[in-house]
């Protein structure tokens, strides 16, 4: 429903979302505790399995492995967003007056 309202409005998706999935356990040992990491294990899997299903029906998704040391996975973020074929946009795209 998010999704209808906020394209009705004229709302500017992205062409190409990068998940960087790990395991709810590994993430809540990389978190802040006094943010999202003092959620419960089931909170996190839940988050998790939800971004996991969007992926799962959203070919704009790339979903990387992201437990893996920081130089690996941002090569394959890299590796995968450079070879998406981007066809030309017909939206129009603005920046905020301050930039």
């Amino acid at each position: 429903m998010i999704r209808r309202l906020a394209e009705e409005a004229g709302t500017v998706w992205p062409d190409i979302i990068v998940l960087l999935d790990m395991d709810s356990s590994v993430a809540a040992r990389q978190t802040d505790p006094d943010r999202i990491g003092g959620e419960s294990a089931g909170f996190m899997a839940a988050v998790a399995g939800a971004y996991r299903e969007m992926a799962a029906a959203d070919p704009r998704f790339i979903v990387v492995d992201a437990s893996r040391p920081f130089p690996e996975v941002i090569e394959e973020v890299i590796f995968r967003v450079s070879s998406v074929r981007m066809e030309p946009s017909p939206r129009r795209w603005f920046l905020p007056a301050a930039l």
